[in-house]
């Protein structure tokens, strides 16, 4: 198994993970911590592996969030982002179907000008790497789309569409939701 550290900046989300960690013994041993990524990276603590999914889209300065992410992975260690890709698309799908017309998630979730797209994604990571070292260097190893696969006759259970969907890598498809994998130079 790893130590996981889980951190938001609301006490109220983290209260919450708390909870859920009462339920199930798969998550008791997380170490949930009521801080940003930036506060994180400032205490100096560094990981194997650093996931954001889905949160990126949502903060002030994604710039420096991303900075934040990078300065808390190891060398050697992965990054992973997922977001929202800025088209035509992902307004159709993530806004106005999935929070108005099969409300999905709360209307209001998403910022259409707060998507980002992939080439902003990677540039944001290029721009945080430290060029005075070379173990320091980021290097974006895949991007891949994530797209929900509809239902089919062969789908087990009822209940709520959202509940049938599955998502999927896609290598082609990058033009709603997409993830990131980006390495660190250097070994831990």
């Amino acid at each position: 198994g790893a130590n996981v550290t889980g951190i938001d900046p609301s006490i109220e989300n983290i209260n919450v993970a708390k909870e859920h960690c009462k339920i199930d013994p798969l998550t008791a041993n997380i170490n949930y911590q009521a801080l940003t990524v930036e506060e994180m990276a400032s205490s100096g603590a560094k990981f194997d592996a650093v996931c954001s999914l889905e949160v990126i889209e949502h903060v002030k300065y994604p710039q420096h969030f991303v900075h934040g992410c990078l300065e808390c992975v190891k060398p050697g260690g992965s990054l992973f982002l997922s977001t929202i890709n800025r088209t035509a698309k992902s307004f159709l799908l993530a806004i106005a179907s999935a929070e108005y017309l099969l409300q999905l998630v709360p209307p209001g979730t998403h910022e259409w000008n707060k998507f980002i797209t992939p080439i902003e994604l990677r540039m944001m990571i290029e721009k945080s790497q430290n060029p005075q070292s070379h173990n320091e260097e980021v290097h974006v190893q895949r991007m891949s789309g994530m797209v929900l696969r509809p239902p089919c006759r062969t789908s087990k259970g009822a209940g709520k569409l959202g509940s049938l969907l599955q998502w999927q890598l896609s290598e082609n498809d990058l033009d709603v939701n997409y993830i990131v994998h980006a390495v660190k130079a250097g070994s831990s």
